[in-house]
């Protein structure tokens, strides 16, 4: 490999190891698996690579981020704990209605 003529070539003037570098990289400083650090050189025409940011985390990546957390799992578990109280509430209140409907009709068949 020829350093020169590639300009994402480089090779470690300590021990002389080949690397083909990525364009963001270009301008910074690396280590080499030698242990020494190599400057690796701009792009040439003063190109610069300008890193994106991080893309917003998805739904379904944040909720498995929030399910792993035990704090969020406790604060779940005592919302689903409250629904399921209420749906017990309001089951037990139309049972009631029901109940209360059909002794009054059988008090009126009494009559």
């Amino acid at each position: 490999m020829n350093a020169k003529s590639d300009p994402l070539q480089l090779t470690c003037p300590h021990c002389g190891r080949d690397y083909r570098n990525s364009a963001r990289l270009a301008g910074k400083r690396v280590n080499c698996t030698c242990g020494q650090q190599i400057d690796v050189p701009p792009l040439p025409g003063g190109i610069t690579i300008v890193s994106r940011p991080n893309p917003p985390r998805s739904l379904l990546r944040r909720l498995r981020d929030d399910l792993s957390d035990p704090g969020t799992m406790a604060r779940m578990a005592c919302w689903i704990g409250i629904l399921n109280l209420i749906a017990l509430l309001l089951i037990a209140g139309l049972w009631e209605m029901r109940l209360h409907r059909l002794v009054e009709g059988l008090s009126q068949l009494g009559r």
